[in-house]
């Protein structure tokens, strides 16, 4: 291993100038085997780290056990299982009126953003009208009381942005699909992920609501303050989009697990390897890569609720077909790759959160390191 990229990743996470974050931390693993660590600043094993957006890859495993047991298909109707999604709008711009939708919207269109939902906002009318939905709820159920089934109703009365299969947009499609878990389960989510994804893998430090006697040790933020109501004991609603906490080895071990084709360091299986590979699957058409246009992703497109890779090396960045993951808003962020058995997890928190300097200032020394 080329002393040198150790000491370049050393002085990335070290340097506050361009990386103004109260601590972070990197893990690097290669064949299952772990190659770097390091902490900065407050950063420890044990802190626990707002995964936010990283909830959405493991709400997708969760999804895809139960596509796995033919409880669904992927071109399903979403109202078969949520019945609330039946006769959708479609919010009119130009007119600035809802009209009934003619697509339906599919699972699959929830595991690839192309449902037409949005998120809360003010930019727009349609992320205003989800702002207003939940502001309702949290009004009646305070501090989150609300539950996932509670707040998706709630969002099938708001229009949607567009016809659903027609664009993509990053959105609380995961969500929803956590509400298609629960419906389709039986149970709420975090139970669903605790007793297949969770327990099984060993995951004892990751869950949607923080005991009382963890909670100083959730990571400072650096940026603006948060009350952090989501993770208390009396919250309900569990966000398949953004609501886990984790630790650095948890998430790595659930990192792992998908970058050894859904079978976990200590031998356990989650996914049948053919499901991996299904999720890290080009989902977009020419039409839909047009609205996958973040700056920092290029050379990617958008499988099953993950970036892909679909062009090595584009922009001399490097990496290998196939290779996918996601990130989350406050600086977390996770690279799996089958084909090099390379798998690496980085955490600050921080808004905004650099994800653009973090991931292509990361992605070529984590494979120089690798291949010098």
């Amino acid at each position: 291993m080329n002393t040198a990229f150790i000491s370049r990743l050393d002085s990335f996470l070290a340097d506050r100038e361009n990386l103004p974050v109260g601590g972070n931390t990197l893990l690097i693993c290669r064949n299952g085997e772990e190659i770097y660590r390091k902490y900065t600043g407050f950063a420890s094993a044990d802190t626990l780290w707002r995964v936010y957006s990283m909830t959405k890859p493991v709400t997708v495993t969760a999804a895809l056990q139960l596509l796995e047991q033919g409880r669904f298909s992927l071109g399903d109707p979403l109202s078969a299982y949520l019945p609330e999604f039946e006769h959708m709008t479609v919010w009119n711009r130009d007119t600035r009126r809802a009209v009934p939708a003619e697509n339906r919207i599919t699972i699959l269109d929830l595991f690839r953003m192309t449902a037409g939902f949005t998120y809360d906002g003010e930019w727009d009318d349609v992320p205003r009208f989800v702002t207003e939905a939940r502001a309702a709820l949290e009004k009646e159920h305070p501090g989150e009381g609300y539950t996932t089934r509670q707040f998706v109703n709630a969002l099938s009365g708001v229009p949607l942005s567009f016809e659903p299969g027609t664009h993509w947009n990053y959105s609380l499609c995961h969500d929803v699909l956590g509400a298609l878990i629960e419906a389709v389960s039986g149970c709420t989510l975090g139970e669903y992920m605790q007793d297949h994804i969770f327990k099984p893998l060993g995951m004892e430090h990751t869950f949607f609501r923080c005991p009382p006697e963890l909670r100083s040790r959730i990571a400072p933020h650096d940026a603006t303050p948060e009350q952090d109501a989501k993770y208390a004991p009396s919250a309900r609603y569990e966000s398949g989009g953004g609501g886990l906490l984790s630790t650095l080895d948890d998430y790595m071990t659930f990192a792992l697990t998908l970058t050894n084709g859904g079978i976990s360091p200590a031998g356990v299986r989650i996914l049948q390897s053919e499901t991996v590979d299904q999720l890290r699957t080009d989902r977009l058409t020419p039409e839909l890569k047009k609205d996958f246009n973040w700056d920092y992703l290029h050379g990617y497109s958008y499988g099953l609720g993950v970036r892909t890779m679909i062009a090595p090396g584009t922009d001399g960045v490097p990496g290998s077909a196939g290779e996918f993951g996601w990130c989350g808003v406050l600086g977390t962020w996770v690279l799996m790759d089958p084909a090099e058995k390379l798998t690496a997890v980085y955490m600050h928190q921080r808004y905004p959160n650099l994800e653009k300097y973090v991931q292509l200032s990361l992605r070529p020394l984590i494979y120089g390191l690798i291949r010098s």
